[in-house]
């Protein structure tokens, strides 16, 4: 474990300087794990740490485990629409479901490493913001 915080670890009872998120779509294939950390000398705007890939679902005989080829890196702030992208050599990696339901999701990376997720709530669409 180089550099945990760059995978969304926090620890316990502290106040985070680090947020995740993570967007897997499997309608389009896209799955996007994004790492913001506030840092106390750029206290207005979160350094955000971006890997983008695709995803897709395994042979059967791995029980629903995930495919991920990552594709881009990006490094940038999180409001800002500019930032250094690279293209990464296409690693690839996986994904397995433990426990999912609306709001809740227990995953094991490839690694070994375990992802707890909640669901964040669906932002309203324009129409409905312009109601």
């Amino acid at each position: 474990r180089v550099a945990p915080f760059l995978a969304g670890a926090q620890e316990a009872g502290a106040q985070s300087r680090v947020s995740n998120e993570q967007l897997l779509e499997l309608s389009t294939g896209v799955v996007r794990n994004t790492v913001c950390l506030h840092l106390p000398f750029l206290p207005q705007q979160p350094l955000c740490i971006t890997v983008v890939g695709n995803v897709s679902v395994g042979a059967e005989d791995t029980d629903g485990e995930l495919r991920v080829v990552f594709t881009q890196f990006s490094v940038g702030f999180k409001d800002a629409n500019f930032g250094l992208r690279i293209p990464l050599p296409n690693p690839v990696g996986s994904l397995q479901t433990t426990y999912c339901d609306e709001d809740f999701r227990i995953s094991r990376g490839g690694r070994g490493g375990i992802f707890l997720l909640r669901r964040l709530a669906a932002e309203p669409n324009i129409e409905t913001k312009n109601m």
